[in-house]
């Protein structure tokens, strides 16, 4: 039986193309902005969380009390 040769198929990448191509350049003021924001609200964070905590803690005693349905 004879070797037969591999073929190499090359697949063209297209997702450049679909994303849109080169990133521009960093914007320094974009960054500085998005920082600041996300410092805002790191001191709310911790307010956040335990209200979302309770929430669900609440939801619990709810579904421990009444089942749980899919509704």
């Amino acid at each position: 039986m004879p070797i037969e040769k591999a073929q190499i198929i090359q697949v063209p990448n297209t997702l450049r193309a679909k994303v849109g191509g080169r990133l521009g350049a960093i914007d320094a003021d974009a960054i500085a902005k998005a920082e600041a924001a996300l410092s805002e609200l790191s001191s709310q964070f911790g307010d956040w969380l335990l209200e979302e905590v309770k929430k669900l803690e609440d939801v619990q005693a709810q579904i421990k009390e009444e089942g749980y349905t899919v509704e």
